[in-house]
Formats: structure tokens, C-alpha cells, sequence
């Protein structure tokens, strides 16, 4: 999700046990204009607390979230424009379904692509990976309504009559 930094505040605290530790309150605008505010526990990722803490108004960044066992939205990772990244996020991070649904067809065209060339090897014998990845790059812009040249699919001219 991108968001607009509003407000950034460190708090230093101690815990339990004596040792001190830092929490990070964003306050910030996200896509649909809402203003919000998210709490980050430097324990919880050190690397993070730290990049949380050096945003500044209007920073726009773009957040990695995933769900807690609580089922709440942390925030793993950010990405600002000229800002090292916040890392890769962890298995089973949120990516937004526009995204994840065209790789979902890329990995589906992947493999289809490889099956194509195993049973069609031609007078080679065998087919190199750029020539599956050209196919597989041909599969996927047909699910999505693109023929190679870049012109839509009209599907009545594809239908005999």
C-alpha cells in the first residue's frame, strides 16, 4: 500500500525486564485518503524501527503489510523512492491481487511454455530457455488480451464460421 508520511514520533520505553526498547507512531494518508496512525516496536524488527524513524513529512513509501497471529496488519517492509529498501518481505507478505494475479498466469505460462517445446522440438532436438521464455512471454500477453504486436484479441475474428 503507498502512503504519505504525516508525522513521525520515537518513544523510548523499558521494558518489562529493564531493557529499553523504542516504539515509532506513523501517522500518514493512505490511497483512499485516509489519515491513520501505526505503532512499530522496535523489537519486533530493529531494521525497520530505524527506517520508520528517519521518514519525514510527505515521504511517499510504499508499505509491505502481512497479519499478525493476532490478525492485524504489520508493517514488514518499506519502499521509499531513494531510500534502500526495507528487505524482501516474509513468505506469505501482502501483494495487491493485480500483482499476484499476473504471476500467477506468468508461472502458469512458464510451464505450459515448457510442456509446448518438449513436444515440439523441431529439427533441433531441443529448444534453449530463451526460446521458453519467448513463448512463455507470447502465452501470457494472450490471457491478458494482447497479441504480440500489442493489439487487443478481438474474439469474433478467432471464431470459424
Amino acid at each position: 500500500m503507498r502512503v504519505e508520511i504525516k508525522f513521525v514520533e520515537t518513544e523510548e520505553k523499558q521494558g518489562k525486564n529493564g531493557k529499553p526498547y523504542k516504539v515509532v507512531e506513523v501517522t500518514y494518508k493512505n490511497d483512499r485518503n485516509e489519515t491513520k496512525s501505526y505503532r512499530h516496536f522496535e523489537f519486533n524488527n530493529p531494521e525497520l524501527a530505524t527506517k520508520l524513524g528517519a521518514l519525514k513529512k510527505g515521504d511517499v513509501i510504499e508499505v509491505q503489510t502481512m497479519k499478525n497471529d493476532k490478525g492485524y496488519l504489520d508493517w514488514v517492509a518499506i519502499d521509499a523512492p531513494g531510500n534502500a529498501s526495507g528487505g524482501s518481505p516474509p513468505k506469505g507478505a501482502f501483494v495487491p491481487d493485480a500483482e499476484r494475479q499476473r504471476l500467477i498466469v506468468r508461472q502458469s505460462s512458464l510451464g505450459h511454455a515448457v510442456a509446448f517445446h518438449n513436444g515440439n522440438k523441431g529439427s533441433e532436438g531441443k529448444s534453449t530457455v530463451d526460446q521458453v521464455i519467448v513463448t512463455a512471454a507470447e502465452f501470457e500477453k494472450f490471457v491478458f488480451g494482447e497479441r504480440a504486436g500489442g493489439s487487443p484479441i478481438d474474439i469474433e475474428e478467432d471464431i470459424p464460421v
